[in-house]
């Protein structure tokens, strides 16, 4: 015997409500390879049609700010409901080593809602440059101490020369 059961499910959605599906580096770590790749997607779960929204990718440190804009549909089956895009980011050759805060931030409703993802890009030392400085450091180092031998010679001979005046004034008042 067979039975058949049928249910009516009703869902409230958010009027306006945007998600963050992704936000990832890759890679999330640099050494000498200087770009990385931010690959963002949002997908729009309310019931509104979102046809203002934007992606705004920043770090004032590392001179990074994008921004990219595009329209959301309100039916979550719809391919465009969702927005994905991948950005990639040249880090500067003179960062710091250091961890670098890498904000995603998307906004919607005519600018007056938004939500933020962080993606943290570490930085670590060049091996290349770190050898790099370790040779700037011995050749100012070098650089300083010929200077001061040099110095040290010039008192020397100064000094040679003012003994030298002494004894001929010496032996003119011993005459």
């Amino acid at each position: 015997q067979e039975s058949e059961m049928r249910f009516s499910i009703e869902v409230e959605k958010e009027k306006h409500e945007v998600r963050f599906l992704s936000n990832t580096l890759a890679p999330s770590e640099v050494k000498c390879a200087r770009n990385v790749q931010l690959s963002t997607s949002v997908i729009n779960t309310g019931s509104e049609e979102q046809d203002d929204a934007s992606l705004e990718v920043s770090n004032e440190e590392i001179g990074i700010a994008l921004k990219e804009a595009f329209e959301l549909s309100e039916d979550a089956f719809e391919d465009d409901s969702k927005f994905s895009k991948a950005f990639t980011i040249k880090v500067p050759e003179d960062a710091d080593a250091g961890v670098y805060p890498i904000l995603s931030k998307v906004t919607y409703n005519s600018g007056r809602n938004s939500k933020t993802e962080t993606a943290d890009l570490t930085v670590t030392q060049c091996e290349i440059a770190a050898k790099d400085e370790e040779e700037d450091v011995r050749e100012a180092e070098k650089k300083e101490t010929e200077s001061r031998l040099e110095s040290e010679k010039k008192m020397t001979e100064g000094k040679n020369e003012a003994e030298k005046k002494a004894e001929e004034e010496r032996k003119k008042a011993e005459e």
